[in-house]
């Protein structure tokens, strides 16, 4: 009898999208460079953690997550700029000259969505093959001594695990960049200047 119930309740708790983060973890891990060896021994025990024991799931998991906060970040930036430029004939002067006409406020929030920006990529960067901008901003990327094919492959997994991961988390919610921004803020005040 209790082996049925636990049976409903798995089935009825199914999420698709935890699926294809599970579905898609090998391939993330496939592209992992072997520099996430390289890490503090506290991240690597939080990533074995992360993977429920085994380190190289819990660094895809974490590639997976921080993908997320990239694309988000990204699109806080493209959003950030548009609101601020605005329209009109201020909309050129505003573009060239920049951080000077900003209000404090507006420095401030432009300075931490770039700090965000570098620190994910950062650490994407110890753990994963070929993350960038260029991803992001539409335009090809291949990765030294890579062929095209098959980065857009690795490239397109990643998407597809980060956006389920997205859904997962909420994502579709309009208060996202607040919740990457909480996120990167509790992470600085755990790990230090580790992070």
């Amino acid at each position: 009898m209790k082996s049925a119930q636990e049976a409903l309740r798995a089935a009825s708790t199914y999420d698709p999208n935890k699926q294809t983060i599970v579905d898609k973890l090998p391939e993330i891990e496939a592209g992992l460079t072997g520099e996430q060896y390289n890490l503090p021994l506290k991240e690597r025990q939080h990533l074995t953690e992360m993977g429920g024991g085994d380190f190289n799931k819990g660094s895809a998991m974490r590639v997976i997550e921080l993908r997320n906060r990239l694309e988000v970040t990204n699109n806080e930036k493209k959003r950030f700029k548009s609101a601020w430029l605005g329209r009109g004939a201020l909309a050129s002067i505003k573009n060239v000259f920049g951080g000077l006409m900003m209000s404090k406020k507006d420095r401030d929030h432009r300075d931490t969505v770039e700090r965000i920006l570098s620190d994910t990529e950062r650490e994407l960067g110890q753990l994963y093959v070929d993350i960038s901008h260029h991803e992001l901003d539409g335009t090809t990327y291949t990765h030294p001594g890579g062929d095209e094919e098959r980065d857009n492959r690795k490239r397109e997994t990643l998407y597809v695990a980060s956006r389920a991961y997205s859904e997962i988390a909420g994502g579709t919610q309009p208060d996202k960049w607040e919740s990457a921004l909480a996120s990167w803020r509790n992470e600085k005040e755990e790990w230090g200047a580790e992070s």
